[in-house]
């Protein structure tokens, strides 16, 4: 990224705050650390859980941190992880995007940009 570009994004001002994590099980840290940068890149302040985040423990840092969105990473679906996790964002009104193989970082981006 280049400073003019660092600049420009600093001087839009924050789009908001998402949390990117992986839901428990889930070892793969590539995808979710590529969709933290992309949406830093694009402007959100992005709090990047990385991998394997125990279900308690997201819920907990949900709830401190009351993000704008929710973005989970999972590359190896584990269908009972990423509920538990997608319910904790869901009882604090928290939408919810889930990254899986084959979606594109620009059509994660412009998903969230509609939160």
């Amino acid at each position: 990224m280049s400073l003019a570009r660092c600049r420009s994004v600093a001087l839009a001002g924050v789009r908001g705050t998402v949390v990117v994590a992986a839901p428990a099980g889930e070892h793969h840290a590539l995808p979710a650390h590529m969709a933290a940068i992309a949406l830093r890149y694009d402007g959100w302040r992005v709090h990047d859980l990385s991998t394997d985040v125990p279900s308690s423990d997201l819920a907990a840092f949900l709830q401190r941190e009351r993000p704008e969105l929710l973005v989970l990473s999972t590359t190896m679906p584990n269908p009972d992880a990423t509920a538990t996790a997608h319910g904790a964002a869901d009882e604090l009104a928290i939408p919810v995007l889930i990254g899986v193989p084959g979606r594109r970082l620009d059509e994660l981006v412009a998903a969230a940009r509609d939160f």
